[in-house]
């Protein structure tokens, strides 16, 4: 293009595009740089050859096919999720947060308001093989339902898409089955794996969404925490992204020997630290979650993740540490709602550690140390994903933050073999 010229409108993952041309700038790229942009263009085009293809088939598959869903059913479904919608942004007012998401616990709520004779009925009509609504509220659940904001329409239409969207997949999944797919040894190796992740994901979520704390536990949390190493404090810069493949390429620019600093910058999403260039400031390691926990154990200028956070994909440089004088009681107020959140963190943490560790030793789990010990790792940060088609990307393996305090806490309770 030419400068002043203005392009076509043209789609490109979430939404369409148009641009003006205002100027150039050349230019040079020393031979590493060259080689990343030849192999990042080489993936570009992959990816775009392998998604017309994708959309061939699809657009073959789905032609002419018509379902509906029981509109009565739909409607009901939509009074209810617009009030759990409304209850959630209530919430989150004053975070960082930009989507108000419908989280399991309500989807299993509104399971129970409808109850089983409803939930037995026929949502997606299929000529075959209907979808009933329980079906669907399964299938929801893997979905990740989310809205920006609480205007009926748009939540609405969020409902429709997601409905068009299931019913697409339901489609696909039905074809794979007719061709036997499901039958290849590497896709029941993958679904398996997968089938373990998601399963205990629901069981962990169980133990969250009954994990509640009063005030007296607040206060006696504050209290012990007071009187623990929790009067260490950190400071960190933070990467976070929602997309898998910028987190790929902001590795590969780490390798290539671009600052974590200027990644920070360049990269990062959370919305209260964007002005700051990805710094948090100092906080308590007892507080956001897995960042703090891990920042404890780490050096200063040590890089740690990616690791999964409810608001995305996390990278994190710790760039300070150090211990502050224990706050006083006359402080508790003004951390109270901070601290909730901790205690509540806390009890699932302690709860999930206590009932692992009674099936380890009921199921007699044996933990080999020395196959630890001698297992080969390294420092550098690597993050791999894969396509599955139809522009469709995920983790190459499930996602899973690390969970192993249970065998630290309860030694006694396992056996533990040289």
């Amino acid at each position: 293009m030419d400068s002043n010229n203005v392009s076509v409108p043209f789609h490109y993952q979430d939404g369409w595009f148009i641009f003006k041309l205002i100027g150039r700038t050349p230019i040079t790229l020393d031979e590493q740089q060259l080689k990343e942009l030849r192999k990042n263009v080489k993936q570009t085009i992959k990816e775009r050859r392998s998604m017309n293809v994708g959309n061939t088939y699809l657009q073959h598959l789905l032609a002419g096919v018509r379902v509906n869903a029981d509109e009565k059913i739909g409607k009901s479904l939509a009074e209810k999720i617009i009030q759990r919608i409304t209850i959630n942004a209530k919430l989150i007012e004053g975070s960082d947060s930009s989507k108000i998401f419908l989280s399991e616990s309500d989807i299993y709520q509104m399971m129970d308001e409808f109850g089983e004779d409803t939930l037995a009925m026929n949502f997606i009509l299929f000529d075959e093989n209907p979808v009933s609504l329980k079906e669907f509220f399964y299938d929801l659940i893997q979905t990740t339902f989310s809205v920006r904001s609480t205007e009926r329409n748009r939540i609405l239409s969020a409902l429709s898409s997601t409905i068009k969207y299931l019913i697409r997949q339901e489609l696909i999944t039905r074809e794979g089955y007719r061709l036997g797919l499901q039958n290849l040894p590497e896709i029941t190796a993958d679904l398996k794996i997968w089938e373990d992740n998601f399963l205990s994901q629901v069981f962990k979520n169980r133990f969250l969404d009954s994990t509640e704390v009063n005030d007296e536990e607040v206060f006696q949390y504050f209290q012990k925490r007071n009187g623990e190493a929790s009067n260490l404090q950190v400071n960190i810069i933070e990467i976070l992204c929602k997309d898998l493949g910028k987190i790929e390429s902001i590795l590969n620019e780490m390798q290539n020997g671009v600052s974590f600093e200027q990644l920070a910058i360049k990269y990062s999403e959370r919305e209260s630290t964007k002005n700051k260039n990805g710094e948090f400031g100092w906080f308590s390691v007892d507080s956001f979650g897995d960042i703090g926990k891990n920042a404890a154990t780490m050096e200063v200028g040590e890089i740690f993740g990616p690791i999964l956070t409810p608001d995305g994909y996390s990278l994190f440089k710790l760039i300070g540490k150090k211990k502050i004088e224990k706050p006083s009681v006359e402080t508790f107020e003004k951390l109270k709602s901070q601290l909730t959140i901790d205690a509540k963190a806390n009890k699932l943490s302690n709860t999930f550690d206590s009932f692992t560790s009674r099936l380890a030793k009921k199921y007699g789990v044996t933990i080999y140390s020395s196959a630890l010990k001698n297992l080969s790792t390294t420092e550098i940060n690597m993050f791999t994903y894969r396509y599955i088609g139809f522009g469709g990307v995920l983790t190459a393996f499930p996602f899973t933050s690390p969970w192993y305090n249970w065998a630290k806490k309860n030694k006694s309770e396992i056996e533990i073999l040289p």
